[in-house]
């Protein structure tokens, strides 16, 4: 396993190919730096599906049409893109030995009852978000998933772990006069974005070696991995319809 992305020194990115990703959430305006991808998508979990999902320009999180519905679940997401990227380690030109995979997700909060203006609340939002990721524990440590290397995930029930669960430690920073609420664990990085009453969308990064490295060439990796997720984050711009509709004037 790799050290905790996190662990590593953040070094500034000055990549090549940088494009601007820019989707409207209904009537909002996301938009943020996203380097040129270049690793095969990473099939959801649960899927055979080896493409990857761009659903640009525009997902219409007012009918939550593009949607899937399951029965007696009350969230509903819904996979808006998902890309990777290749880390070689030096030399520059040399195989790549670890892949960084992005999730961009929109989720529905229902579960919520108290909000304020247009804005999630900061307590319930941390609430949501526990449950979240115990519900995501709870998966995990009932099914045992391993890559049968056919694009298929393959798992074993087992009995859930019933130690003392540790609460997540969610973490709010401000991009761009947004809040923005982080997660990180072991080798993932989750950002969380409100942007509506019932609305929140999530940027996930997961680094995984595809081949065997030593030791000392983690540091050179995990610099890597962060200068992408600092590029994303860094550049995080949320406008609302109002705000559009005045610089339209």
């Amino acid at each position: 396993m790799l050290p905790s992305l996190f662990a590593s020194r953040r070094v500034s990115l000055t990549p090549q190919n940088i494009s601007r990703f820019e989707i409207l959430l209904f009537r909002d305006q996301l938009s943020f730096d996203l380097p040129k991808v270049n690793a095969p998508p990473k099939p959801p979990v649960f899927s055979s599906d080896k493409k990857g999902v761009d659903l640009r320009p525009f997902l219409n999180t007012l009918s939550k049409s593009q949607y899937p519905f399951y029965e007696d679940v009350d969230s509903r997401s819904v996979t808006v893109f998902t890309g990777g990227w290749c880390l070689p380690h030096k030399p520059l030109w040399g195989p790549h030995v670890a892949e960084l995979h992005f999730t961009l997700q929109a989720h529905e909060v229902t579960e919520q009852q108290s909000y304020c203006d247009n804005a999630l609340d900061d307590q319930q939002l941390r609430l949501w978000l526990a449950q979240h990721y115990q519900e995501c524990d709870e998966l995990m440590a009932m099914l045992n998933f391993k890559d049968a290397g056919n694009g298929f995930a393959l798992w074993q029930e087992r009995e859930p772990d019933t130690a003392k669960r540790v609460e997540p430690l969610i973490k709010c920073i401000t991009v761009s006069g947004r809040s923005i609420y982080t997660h990180e664990n072991n080798n993932s990085i989750d950002l969380w974005l409100p942007f509506g009453k019932r609305d929140i969308m999530s940027f996930s990064f997961n680094l995984q070696l595809v081949a065997p490295e030593k030791p000392e060439a983690w540091s050179d990796i995990m610099n890597k991995a962060l200068q992408i997720v600092d590029c994303v984050q860094d550049s995080i711009c949320l406008i609302k319809a109002d705000d559009l509709s005045l610089e339209e004037h």
